[in-house]
């Protein structure tokens, strides 16, 4: 093998879980809460948590902050000073409420020649998720779920991060500075968790993780990550619905053939079955034509209707505000607009 690729990345700027929405946001992506056409409950395994990511968290606000909650407001003096809910609270403030990791082994080409190891996966990430919560221990992971229904298995891992010590306010509180620092991201999440991932890889799969490429001391932040996964599905798609025009424009060019040959036959047919000299070979042969057609209009219309889903789906993908669709169309525009010039040299 050539060698597994690792990635971590950390919710920031556009990716960070500020408020309730965002997070109800990344709760309805990693627990599929669309729920697709293709979608199977199989290749969306929770290995921590519940299928209600929302409440995940606001259990863990509830077991790391009440205690803490409950001794701030009986210090305070004024009833406009306390606090009855921590979780509403940090949610209101625009501040880093839970931070989502996402950690990947292998990407899309690696997992197209070796389909068969995601099998493993689910125990694998598993054990890479315990590691992460003994190098981040003030890191408390309130969800897990493995995604096995893309190109390259992933794990989604949401959490609390959570700081001590505070003389004002809570003397526990919510705090994605306290505990992810450039020295704890670099040394502790790219550089431990990687070699362990590492170790994984070597006992699984007798394999091992690819160097970061150098000139590159970072990995993408969320967002710029399912950026980079959208562009890989929009190319997918681009290439999923030219491979289906080509089909439907090739079976409409076979039906007509075949049309023109089934109202040939007949008339043969019924010249020959008028006549007491008809020819049974000849009958036979003309309804096998004719019932080849009819097959061919079903399946034309069964391709058209799986490009119409193909197109409702690329509409619904947003990149920087705009439709995969509407950029696929321009693509094949300009494609066929080189095809005609090259016919015309």
């Amino acid at each position: 093998m050539a060698g597994m690729s690792f990635s971590a990345h950390i919710s920031n700027k556009k990716s960070a879980i500020t408020s309730k929405t965002k997070l109800e946001s990344v709760a309805k992506h990693n627990l599929r809460k669309y729920k697709s056409s293709d979608y199977s409950s199989d290749n969306i395994v929770v290995i921590q948590g519940t299928q209600n990511l929302v409440c995940d968290v606001k259990t863990v606000y509830h077991q790391e902050f009440d205690a803490a909650l409950k001794d701030y407001n009986e210090r305070q003096k004024r009833a406009d000073r306390k606090i009855a809910d921590y979780f509403e609270h940090v949610a209101n403030k625009e501040q880093d409420m839970a931070v989502e990791i996402i950690i990947q082994l292998g990407d899309r080409e690696y997992w197209k020649e070796n389909e068969f190891n995601k099998i493993y996966m689910k125990r694998i990430y598993g054990c890479l998720l315990d590691e992460l919560k003994r190098l981040f221990p003030n890191f408390i992971v309130a969800n897990a779920v493995v995604h096995l229904d893309e190109d390259s298995p992933h794990m989604h891992v949401v959490g609390v991060p959570v700081a001590y010590g505070y003389t004002r306010g809570l003397s526990k509180q919510v705090s994605k500075r306290w505990v992810f620092t450039p020295e704890t991201l670099s040394e502790l999440l790219q550089g431990k968790l990687r070699a362990y991932a590492n170790r994984m890889v070597d006992i699984w799969f007798q394999d091992k993780i690819k160097e970061k490429s150098k000139g590159r001391n970072h990995d993408l932040t969320v967002a710029e990550y399912k950026v980079a996964r959208e562009e890989e599905r929009y190319k997918k798609l681009q290439q999923d619905v030219s491979d289906k025009q080509m089909e439907i424009e090739a079976l409409s060019e076979e039906k007509g053939e075949v049309m023109k040959k089934a109202a040939i036959a007949e008339e043969v047919y019924d010249l020959y079955h008028s006549s007491a000299y008809g020819d049974y070979d000849l009958r036979e042969k003309t309804i096998s034509v004719m019932y080849e057609n009819q097959q061919l209009k079903e399946e034309v219309s069964i391709l058209r209707k799986t490009l119409d889903k193909a197109y409702e789906y690329m509409e619904s993908i947003k990149i920087d505000g705009r439709s995969v669709l509407e950029g696929f169309l321009e693509w094949l525009n300009r494609t066929k607009e080189k095809v005609r010039e090259v016919l015309r040299i």
